[in-house]
């Protein structure tokens, strides 16, 4: 079923006066006053505040939202399948989830009301993060001891690194699983108490941080550069939404890829919005970890003509990361790429 008939969108230019500027980091940052916004809108973020959230901040300080119409909240997450639910229950309007975890509520948890309607982020941002003391290379972390989030509780990572591990010639069953909280298990890494973790990769600054002060230095091994590069972060809102309010998710999308693409152009200015608006995260850290993200996973904006073409979802990508979930996961319910996302709202790269 066509949920969201495509429309003619182009970028129009936004007027912004400049209500106060906060320097964070050494940079300027100006919060906009923008005309008044008539939609209240809330976007759940997948988690607490990460790197690769500033283009919410930033397109909201910049005035980005408002200028397109929307009173923006946004509301740190717990998890991608709390976001997930959210959306679908209508409890918010907007959300942040991993793709691999979509397509995982779909297959278990009968989820069918959400969909895609943006990408974020083109590849996953998984990683081991190692004691380069250690492993030197992928081969070497056969035999090693790894904290991860168990695969029985929500753990996408663990299981894609399964495949990771699969597609590299390491056997899983040599490697010993201390499994808990992502807080416990990068403990043991920074104290040397296990050899590597399974984390998002712009976690390598903080945890390099504190491994420093024990004498020990880390390394990464993104996923995606080792034969798991699913699609990553998207935007995703409900099927009673784009039936609903069509314009309204239109309008919201194109901010957002706005947003998105003044980010990934200013991430200095964009991690400082960030930081502005949640003080608890370290700035050299944050960007050092967006530039992380930004190298491995985001669209290479220089390539791109129209904002629009950085969320498009390309059908093949997406039906190899169905099927390297749905291997990961052992699912083996059939799922409808058409249940899972929509390019009615953005533009295929020229």
């Amino acid at each position: 079923m066509d949920l969201s008939p495509k429309a003619g969108v182009t970028t129009t230019s936004i007027a912004i006066v400049v209500a106060a500027v906060v320097v964070i980091g050494g940079v300027a940052i100006y919060f906009a006053q923008a005309s008044p916004a008539t939609n209240k809108v809330t976007l759940m973020l997948n988690f607490a505040a990460e790197p690769y959230h500033a283009f919410a901040y930033y397109g909201l300080s910049q005035g980005i939202y408002k200028n397109s119409g929307f009173d923006l909240s946004i509301q740190p997450g717990q998890n991608d399948g709390a976001a997930i639910a959210a959306v679908s229950a209508g409890q918010v309007q907007f959300g942040l989830t991993d793709t691999s975890n979509l397509i995982d509520a779909e297959a278990t948890a009968n989820i069918t009301n959400v969909r895609i309607v943006a990408m974020i982020l083109r590849s996953n941002i998984f990683a081991v993060i190692y004691n380069s003391a250690e492993i030197h290379s992928v081969a070497d972390l056969a035999g090693k001891t790894a904290g991860a989030s168990s695969p029985t509780n929500g753990g996408i990572s663990t299981a894609l690194f399964s495949i990771m591990a699969e597609e590299n010639n390491v056997s899983l069953s040599s490697i010993h699983f201390v499994y808990a909280s992502a807080p416990v298990h990068n403990s043991l890494l920074v104290t040397g108490k296990v050899q590597f973790v399974v984390a998002a990769v712009h976690n390598l600054p903080a945890l390099q941080a504190a491994a420093a002060s024990n004498g020990i230095h880390l390394g990464e091994f993104d996923f995606a550069n080792y034969g798991v590069n699913t699609y990553g972060v998207a935007l995703i809102t409900s099927t009673q939404m784009i039936q609903q309010h069509s314009g309204e998710v239109r309008n919201f999308v194109l901010a957002t890829m706005q947003s998105l693409q003044d980010t990934l152009q200013s991430p200095s200015a964009a991690i400082a919005a960030l930081v502005a608006s949640q003080p608890q995260l370290n700035y050299n850290q944050t960007l050092a970890g967006f530039r992380l993200d930004q190298g491995c996973c985001f669209v290479k904006v220089g390539g791109v003509s129209n904002p629009l073409q950085l969320g498009w979802v390309n059908a093949s990508r997406m039906q190899q990361t169905m099927d390297l979930v749905t291997t990961g996961l052992n699912i083996t319910s059939p799922i409808n790429m058409a249940d899972i996302y929509t390019d009615a709202y953005v533009q295929a790269p020229s």
